[in-house]
């Protein structure tokens, strides 16, 4: 469940004509842009309002180019865009030239805009905010974790976890959520472990591999304490997983770490679906 599948994929991304595809997609969009265009994030995902992609936006009308100073702003920019309901960005489609309309089409034919490649977009970013989180200093040595890369990959576990347990009740686009997060979690962890100087081939893909071993183990455990309610399994499942079985590890800290989980599950229980398949939470560092 936590995967989606059980290949390891993630080691090799783009090895699927579907990956392929989406990459031409993309490709298709930066030519779009390099000529003109501007892209727009949309920010309706979870929904059908527009296409929760990146939208691509030309300049305006020449009419609409004379007149005000906002307009000729507009038409320096290049943008013409106009707001809809809970933020949101849509692109006039008719203002786009029949090059443009044409780009666009071709790649939501390729699969740009589809549920699976918007995941994709949307959980690099907030894989990104999980690293962040990871290397927050204060956040570690109030949790009496060092600096080393097992504490780290202990709160890149624990973060992808606790939104992959929230996007279990988002159907179909939690389920592409959930793969991807997977995906990025990997890409960051291979180059985490080059970077700590594992620079071999066959060492990087067996660290890697080890590494979602113990990954399935540590969500399994997890699972296991909240299902129970008890704080107590807990704190034996991290006390195992993030404090790797440490006999000098403080009982303030394990009881610190089961309520900062506890209270970060309570706080993605309370944002919306659309939040949530946008990517839009952090978690706490304090």
């Amino acid at each position: 469940e936590y995967m989606g599948n059980s290949s390891l994929h993630s080691l090799n991304p783009c090895s699927s004509p579907h990956c392929f595809m989406l990459t031409l997609g993309r490709r298709v969009a930066t030519l779009a842009t390099r000529h003109g265009a501007v892209a727009v994030v949309a920010a309706a995902g979870g929904r059908a309002l527009g296409t929760q992609a990146v939208r691509q936006a030309a300049g305006p009308a020449p009419s609409q180019q004379r007149g005000s100073e906002a307009a000729e702003r507009r038409r320096r920019e290049g943008a013409h865009v106009r707001t809809l309901e809970a933020g949101s960005l849509e692109i006039e489609a008719s203002t786009l030239p029949l090059k443009f309309r044409i780009a666009r089409k071709l790649g939501a034919f390729l699969g740009w805009y589809s549920q699976e490649s918007t995941a994709i977009r949307t959980s690099k970013p907030l894989m990104g905010n999980f690293v962040g989180v990871a290397d927050d200093a204060k956040l570690r040595s109030g949790l009496g974790l060092d600096v080393a890369f097992a504490s780290w990959f202990s709160l890149m576990t624990l973060q992808t976890w606790m939104y992959m347990t929230r996007l279990r009740s988002e159907g179909e686009a939690g389920k592409l959520m959930r793969q991807s997060l997977f995906d990025q979690l990997w890409e960051e962890t291979e180059a985490r472990v080059r970077t700590s100087g594992v620079t071999q081939e066959s060492l990087v893909a067996r660290s890697v591999k080890d590494l979602i071993k113990a990954f399935y183990g540590a969500a399994l455990a997890y699972d296991e304490g909240i299902a129970a309610g008890s704080d107590a399994l807990l704190a034996a499942a991290m006390w195992r997983n993030v404090y790797s079985m440490r006999t000098d590890v403080e009982l303030r800290d394990l009881d610190r770490l089961v309520s900062y989980v506890r209270s970060e599950l309570s706080r993605l229980q309370s944002v919306s679906s659309a939040d949530v398949l946008r990517g839009e939470f952090s978690f706490a560092t304090t």
